[in-house]
C-alpha cells in the first residue's frame, strides 16, 4: 500500500497515456458503458417505481359502493350500518353526487371543461368504503347479498395488472443487469488488452529492470476502473435529470404519487449502481490481464 501511494504519480501518468493511446476506441467505449448503464437505471427504477405505484394504489384501496337513489334517509343509515359492520371494512364515507363530480374534475383536469356540456351532474351519490385489500372478495360478497345494492366498483384488476406488470419489468431488470455485467467485462476487458498490447515494448523493459507485476499492472487496473466510473457517472446524471422531469409529470398527473419519492429512489439506485460498475471495472480489468498473460 506504502508503495502505490509513492508511485500513484506515475501511475495515473500511464493511465493518461494509456487513455492517450487509445483515445477514439476508449471514448467510444465510456459512450457505450454509459448508454448500457443509464439502460439499466432506468429498468431497475421502472422495477422499482411500478413496485411502489402498486402499493400507493393498495393504500389508497377502497370499494365505490352504488345503491338505489330512491332510499330515504333512514334506509341509507341502515345499509351504512351494515356495511360497517362488514369484516374488512375500516370506514364508510358518503359521497354526493355534487363530490363525485368535483372528484372527477380534479381527475380530468383542463379536460374537466367537458362536463359542463351536461345539463346536469351526471353523476350519482355513492358510498367509498376504507378497506383492508387482503379480504376485499369476502367484502364484495357481503356487501353484494345486502339490500338496496346496484353496483359494487374496485381496482382489482388495476393492480392485478399493474402487479403482472412489475414482474415482467423485474426479470427485464435482471436482464439487464447481467447485460451490465457482461458488457463491463467485454469492453473494459479489450480497452485493457488493447493497452496491454500498446505498451509491449515498454512493459518488456520494465520486466527487464526487474519490476514486479502490481507496479506493470496497477496502470491498467485504474484504467479500467476509471473508464468504468466515468461512464457511470454519465449515466448517472442523466438518469438523475430523468427522473427528477419525470417525478414533476408524475406528481402533476397523479398527485397521490407524492407517497413514492422517486427523487430519494434515483439517488440510492445511483449509489448502488456506481458502486457496481466500478467493482465490475475492476475485475473486468483483471480479467482482461489474465487474458493477455495466457496468450
Amino acid at each position: 500500500m506504502k508503495s502505490f501511494f509513492r508511485n500513484i504519480g506515475y501511475y495515473f501518468s500511464e493511465v493518461i497515456t494509456i487513455f492517450k493511446l487509445n483515445k477514439n476506441s476508449s471514448i467510444l467505449s465510456i459512450l457505450s458503458l454509459a448508454l448500457i448503464f443509464f439502460i439499466a437505471l432506468l429498468t431497475v427504477s421502472g422495477w422499482l417505481f411500478s413496485m411502489k405505484f402498486s402499493d400507493a394504489l393498495k393504500d389508497e384501496a377502497e370499494l365505490s359502493v352504488y345503491y338505489e337513489e330512491t332510499l330515504n334517509e333512514y334506509s341509507l343509515d341502515t345499509l351504512i350500518e351494515q356495511i360497517s359492520q362488514t369484516e374488512g371494512v375500516d370506514q364508510v364515507n358518503r359521497v354526493s353526487a355534487d363530490e363525485a363530480a368535483k372528484q372527477m374534475a380534479i381527475v380530468l383536469g383542463e379536460e374537466a371543461k367537458i362536463l359542463d356540456q351536461f345539463d346536469k351532474n351526471p353523476f350519482v351519490p355513492y358510498l367509498a368504503l376504507e378497506i383492508d385489500l387482503e379480504k376485499i372478495d369476502s367484502i364484495i360478497q357481503d356487501i353484494d347479498n345486502l339490500d338496496h345494492i346496484t353496483y359494487i366498483r374496485d381496482n382489482q384488476d388495476v393492480l392485478s395488472k399493474i402487479s403482472n406488470l412489475s414482474k415482467v419489468i423485474g426479470a427485464i431488470g435482471l436482464m439487464m443487469s447481467l447485460a451490465v455485467i457482461f458488457a463491463t467485462f467485454i469492453i473494459t476487458s479489450h480497452i485493457i488488452r488493447e493497452g496491454v498490447h500498446a505498451h509491449a515494448n515498454q512493459i518488456n523493459t520494465l520486466q527487464l529492470l526487474g519490476a514486479p507485476d502490481s507496479f506493470i499492472n496497477t496502470p491498467f487496473y485504474l484504467e479500467g476502473i476509471g473508464i468504468s466510473m466515468i461512464s457511470g457517472m454519465i449515466a448517472i446524471v442523466l438518469f438523475i435529470i430523468f427522473s427528477m422531469q419525470a417525478s414533476k409529470l408524475g406528481a402533476d398527473l397523479l398527485p397521490f404519487m407524492s407517497q413514492v419519492n422517486l427523487h430519494s429512489n434515483s439517488v440510492m439506485i445511483s449509489i448502488i449502481m456506481f458502486a457496481l460498475v466500478t467493482f465490475m471495472g475492476g475485475i473486468a480489468s483483471a480479467f482482461g490481464l489474465k487474458m493477455v498473460v495466457q496468450k
